[in-house]
């Protein structure tokens, strides 16, 4: 919560998102002022017919904000892209995907993740809350005094088909 906080006087973000299960971070965040989001991964995707989760949503718009990046780079007003940083580019392409019965989108649990080898993705589901701190904006260009970021404290859920 403390870095948190250093961090915002430095940056001044318009918004901070925290999967925090156990809230506190978010808890200490919120007695020392600051206005945090809570992100939970498991809760309702907001568009419910496509996605299983929130967790699956924020995986696929910040898939189509990558893709949308690749193809206008240039472009400040659509998309993202990536710093060059293997541990994230990793945690975003192990992670798999499938179709619950109702033909709606489910992310590998961190579970999942975990019987074949791999770690919980932090840095990845740090990216997706910032992207959904974003996305939440009406004007989604981020500039030096409009920045956002997200925390990934631990615990949650977790893509592997996905190509991001």
């Amino acid at each position: 919560a403390g870095r948190i906080q250093d961090l915002n006087k430095i940056h001044q973000f318009h918004a901070i998102g925290i999967d925090d299960p156990g809230k506190g971070v978010v808890d200490m965040c919120r007695q020392n002022g600051l206005k945090i989001q809570d992100v939970v991964f498991g809760s309702k995707a907001y568009t419910e017919s496509r996605y299983v989760n929130l967790k699956a949503e924020m995986y696929f718009k910040l898939r189509a904000e990558l893709e949308a990046g690749y193809k206008d780079p240039g472009n400040e007003e659509c998309g993202l892209s990536l710093p060059d940083d293997k541990t994230l580019h990793h945690q975003l392409t192990v992670q798999g995907y499938r179709y619950d019965l109702k033909n709606r989108i489910l992310i590998e649990s961190k579970d999942e993740l975990r019987k074949r080898g791999e770690s919980s993705p932090d840095y990845a589901d740090a990216l997706a809350i910032a992207n959904l701190m974003r996305a939440s904006r009406t004007n989604r260009i981020l500039t030096e005094t409009n920045r956002t970021t997200a925390r990934h404290t631990g615990a949650g859920a977790s893509v592997r088909k996905a190509e991001f």
